[in-house]
């Protein structure tokens, strides 16, 4: 019985999941209400609120769900730029912040603020954002894995140390770009870019110009 309970449980959240994609969709994040959810997936706000508890997770969690894992899509993105991993992990970045583009800055906020504060209240919110993140973080290690491979960056080169680092700046621009409202997500995209080109060119270097250059 316990198991057809949960089975229950997880298919009413995935009920509730895409009744909420369908209307941010539609709607739009700010215009949409919990009540407006709960009427798509026809349940009650008290029910919904037993699986979610703000409007703002829902959205997190189905925009996640949306991208998917990137790591099916390693080969295009890499054809895309070709010898250049720099513009490779700025095009990533480019595609999986698409949503910077579909919400003004005081949403974004909103958002940010209760998913950090909901972490402290919900393990499972926690645990969660820790897999999305390394999920990213393990994406863009495979990258540089790959344009190893390819003979364009040194040998010696520890990928997952490298994307944690470039992590790091995606992160902290990502967080400036969300709190000024004069950055736009060109010019987050161009800073990204520049501190990714200076970190390149500091530490991922070919190994045929570090034999030049001795």
């Amino acid at each position: 019985m316990a198991g057809v309970r949960q089975k229950k449980k997880e298919a009413l959240r995935e009920k509730i999941l895409q009744a909420a994609k369908e209307c941010f969709l539609t709607d739009g994040f700010a215009e949409t209400t919990i009540a407006d959810i709960a009427e798509r997936a026809n349940i009650g706000v008290g029910t919904l609120y037993n699986y979610f508890p703000s409007k703002a997770l829902l959205f997190i969690e189905s925009y996640y769900r949306e991208i998917g894992n990137p790591t099916d899509k390693l080969a295009a993105i890499i054809n895309k730029h070709g010898d250049n991993p720099a513009l490779t992990i700025t095009y990533i970045i480019e595609v999986y912040t698409e949503i910077y583009k579909t919400l003004d800055k005081a949403a974004l906020r909103e958002l940010m603020t209760v998913f950090f504060d909901s972490i402290n209240k919900h393990q499972e919110l926690g645990e969660f954002y820790t897999t999305s993140k390394f999920m990213f973080v393990e994406f863009i290690a495979k990258v540089l894995k790959a344009y190893q491979e390819k003979g364009l960056l040194r040998s010696d080169l520890d990928p997952t140390d490298s994307a944690f680092c470039l992590f790091s700046i995606i992160a902290i621009q990502t967080f400036y770009f969300i709190l000024d409202d004069k950055i736009t997500f060109e010019t987050l995209l161009n800073n990204i870019l520049r501190q990714i080109n200076i970190f390149f060119q500091g530490k991922l270097i070919r190994e045929e110009s570090s034999h030049e250059a001795g």
